[in-house]
């Protein structure tokens, strides 16, 4: 993380990472979701929310915020009109 980002985090709480997504991967995932808002957990609704556990853009952020060892406690979807 650069000096930036982490006053972001520190200033803000949060961090908005851009371009995380490649259009194929929210594709992939907004084809599930057109088919029906899928049931339980966002973790289980397919391959394309699963690899969002430990996506490669984002999991160096977590493990500089939060240390080696972190972990899904629960996951949720909120969908919005």
């Amino acid at each position: 993380m650069t000096d930036e980002e982490k006053f972001a985090v520190d200033l803000y709480g949060y961090l908005v990472i851009k371009d995380v997504l490649t259009d194929d991967e929210v594709g992939e995932m907004n084809a599930i979701i057109d088919r029906g808002i899928p049931e339980g957990m966002p973790s289980l609704w397919g391959e394309p929310f699963k690899r969002l556990i430990d996506h490669p853009k984002i999991l160096p952020y977590l493990i500089e915020l939060l240390g080696p060892y972190v972990r899904l406690d629960h996951d949720y979807a909120l969908f919005m009109n």
